[in-house]
């Protein structure tokens, strides 16, 4: 997985992705920002939320295929 951050002046970063989606993050006023998108963090934050609600979906998704030994192990 690759991503590329390109600094656009002041606390304005853009961000790429591998598959081509840009994200443009900003910090806030107080600190050179002019408020144009999500804070980094938040942005870090947003990715934490969508990693974990995917697997949360999709990982019991791909055990439902799966046989489970019914003798018990001894």
């Amino acid at each position: 997985m690759k991503a590329v951050v390109k600094w656009q002046g002041e606390a304005c970063y853009e961000a790429e992705t591998e598959s081509g989606h840009k994200v443009l993050m900003d910090g806030p006023p107080d600190h050179g920002g002019q408020n144009r998108g999500p804070r980094p963090m938040e942005t870090l934050l947003l990715g934490v939320g969508g990693c974990s609600s995917f697997d949360v979906i999709h990982i019991p998704v791909s055990y439902t295929h799966l046989t489970l030994p019914t003798t018990p192990y001894v």
